[in-house]
């Protein structure tokens, strides 16, 4: 559990100090209070990164460099969790000691959903394949390293297609697959099977009854599950890039491969397609739900959980459906919302409720 937060040039706050208690925490306050600030500092302290915006955008005003310290108690001991972050560097501490990430987020991690990340999920294709990137990283410490190969390499195919782009429109004439473009396409090719076989396997965890995550090639696959080798797989993307190479250096990049595939959401049906609005935003944080609890069972501990302005998009019965008591209680909670009269009076009654003035 974190017992006290406190935060450097942090946002709006200059020096402030935060004592929480046990189980579930509800933060009040007008809006530009620092509600969402609290846990924004939260998340960036369990997670190394905002879940919003830019690291630049979270110094004080014109000051250059934020400090978060948590006291956070893990299996009956308490320890000093510190970040700094400057224009220059980012240093982590462990009890005043500098320590690595790896060591650092060993035993943190936190989850945030609000209405505006519900809403980006249901339009953003490129937000969707981030959520689920950042979700594979917190189960899997080799994703990253996978992730950031993919992209290295697509880089270095978007280059020289962009290369031959040019050549294409000085001259008209549409150049051949050369050695070069094929030595990308093949190394592409092996580091976007690697990736999308472990969205594939970690994309099955969240998998419950009913509600399934269905991952969405740009193979053009309806059933991508289906295929018996990596070796296949890997060929089917060398005939895709060898097809579409034209199109690719026509547009100047990369068209097919898993910096382009989606994921949707099945609950008994479609729900992109066929759900209402309010199922589409219900279906989103069942799914971060879900996110949570896989976590838990692969990681051995809960993740801090943090609801951030839930209850000002959502009608009562579905405002009961996310403030389930069984779920709040499995770790430390917080819980933001412009007025405590927002909130369910069964979870007020035992909440430690901060107001911001």
């Amino acid at each position: 559990m974190i017992k006290s937060l406190k935060l450097t040039n942090f946002r709006q706050f200059k020096n402030k100090r935060f004592d929480f208690e046990d189980g579930l925490i509800v933060i009040t306050g007008r809006n530009t209070k620092g509600k969402s600030s609290i846990l924004e500092a939260i998340y960036y302290l369990t997670n190394g990164q905002s879940p919003w915006s830019d690291n630049v955008d979270l110094y004080n005003e014109d000051l250059d460099y934020f400090r978060i310290d948590a006291e956070i108690e893990i299996d009956g001991y308490t320890n000093l969790y510190s970040v700094y972050r400057d224009k220059m560097k980012r240093m982590y501490q462990i009890d005043k000691k500098t320590t690595t990430p790896r060591r650092f987020f060993r035993q943190l991690s936190s989850t945030l959903f609000s209405p505006e990340q519900i809403e980006i999920l249901l339009i953003s294709p490129s937000k969707r394949r981030e959520f689920l990137d950042d979700f594979c990283s917190k189960i899997d410490t080799d994703y990253d390293e996978i992730n950031n190969k993919y992209k290295k390499i697509l880089r270095h195919r978007n280059a020289y297609v962009k290369k031959l782009s040019k050549q294409f429109y000085e001259t008209g004439i549409v150049p051949e697959i050369d050695k070069q473009l094929m030595y990308w396409s093949e190394e592409l090719a092996k580091a976007s099977v690697q990736l999308i076989l472990k969205r594939l396997k970690y994309i099955d965890l969240l998998n419950n009854g009913d509600f399934k995550v269905v991952y969405k090639s740009t193979l053009d696959i309806d059933e991508l599950e289906d295929l018996l080798t990596e070796n296949e797989l890997y060929k089917l993307h060398l005939e895709k890039y060898k097809a579409g190479a034209k199109r690719d250096i026509a547009l100047g990049y990369t068209n097919i491969g898993a910096h382009r595939d989606d994921w949707s959401i099945m609950d008994g049906k479609d729900i992109k397609r066929f759900g209402s609005r309010g199922e589409k935003r219900l279906a989103i944080i069942k799914l971060i739900y879900f996110t949570h609890s896989t976590f838990a069972k692969t990681k051995g501990f809960y993740p801090f959980l943090m609801l951030d302005d839930i209850p000002s998009e959502l009608d009562d019965e579905n405002i009961i459906k996310i403030f389930n008591e069984e779920i709040l209680n499995k770790q430390q909670t917080f819980i933001t919302a412009i007025r405590r009269e927002e909130i369910p009076e069964n979870i007020l009654l035992k909440s430690q409720v901060i107001e911001l003035d």
